[in-house]
């Protein structure tokens, strides 16, 4: 047992060093890209990453190569119930796997955060933003699929992302909870 606690010490002396870093300097980056859902192509689109109206967006996606907690943001005029309800008509017709959905109740319609998540590895995030999008191509993998419901409701988001250093990718599960409570996402398993 000395040998477990040992290793417990350990192991928390190591998470301290970024956390602590991180509690200083903050994240190594912090970057901001608005998307006009209304204005994404049709869906199936081959070449979403090229679309004229984002691939400005998508190459600057491509270039964080760091782990990520990033953070959709309602910035249109549209209520939280608005959103979420075309969100949930979506849900449950069995097209494309959806975030969790919590009771009705237990929502805090006063947040504009539509969504928490975080990506550890260096290659996920692009996939990860075009999978929320709604543009990825296996219909199984969760994701907020955007442009299968949000289309025609002029839904403008700021997607805020938070880029850190490779030591934080095992952490990031604990700090994208922290966000998530504090800022109460409409979707997802963190509502």
């Amino acid at each position: 047992s000395q040998e477990i606690l040992k290793t417990v010490k350990e192991t928390c002396e190591s998470a301290v060093k970024p956390l602590a870093h991180v509690a200083k300097f903050g994240a190594k980056e912090v970057r901001t890209f608005i998307f006009d859902i209304d204005r994404l192509p049709e869906f199936p689109s081959e070449g979403i990453r090229t679309h004229a109206a984002h691939q400005t967006v998508f190459d600057q996606i491509a270039a964080i190569k760091g782990p990520v907690v990033y953070v959709f943001e309602i910035i249109s005029a549209h209520s939280s119930e608005t959103v979420r309800a075309a969100a949930r008509s979506y849900d449950g017709k069995g097209l494309r796997a959806m975030p969790a959905f919590r009771k009705d109740s237990k929502i805090d319609y006063t947040s504009r955060v539509l969504y928490v998540g975080k990506v550890k590895v260096k290659s996920g995030f692009l996939a990860r933003v075009i999978q929320h999008l709604g543009f990825w191509s296996a219909e199984k993998t969760q994701g907020m699929q955007l442009c299968h419901y949000a289309r025609g409701l002029d839904l403008k988001l700021a997607l805020t992302v938070l880029e850190f250093e490779a030591d934080m990718a095992d952490l990031l599960p604990l700090l994208e909870k922290a966000v998530a409570s504090q800022l109460k996402p409409l979707l997802g398993k963190h509502q």
